[in-house]
């Protein structure tokens, strides 16, 4: 990818090592602590883990279109948690 990248000569490398970067960090911790989870395996714990995560999904979702928060966090909240 970050061939492509220099090959066409698109001024994109150091984002893209950053978030190659960023997305290695974090699919480890995240590995860490689904482990810790899983271990646990208790349901309000469980259902606590998924609650904060589609909040978090909702809340970026918002924030990244540049949506007004107040008025879609919370049906994209219910159509991510349905789902």
């Amino acid at each position: 990818m970050i061939l492509g990248l220099k090959f066409f000569r698109v001024n994109l490398i150091k984002g893209t090592i950053t978030s190659i970067g960023r997305m290695i960090i974090q699919l480890f911790l995240v590995g860490v602590y689904l482990e810790y989870i899983f271990k646990f395996n208790n349901w309000t714990v469980n259902f606590t883990y998924i609650f904060i995560m589609v909040l978090v999904a909702s809340i970026s979702t918002v924030d990244i279109v540049k949506l007004n928060c107040k008025k879609f966090t919370f049906p994209l909240f219910g159509s991510i948690f349905l789902s």
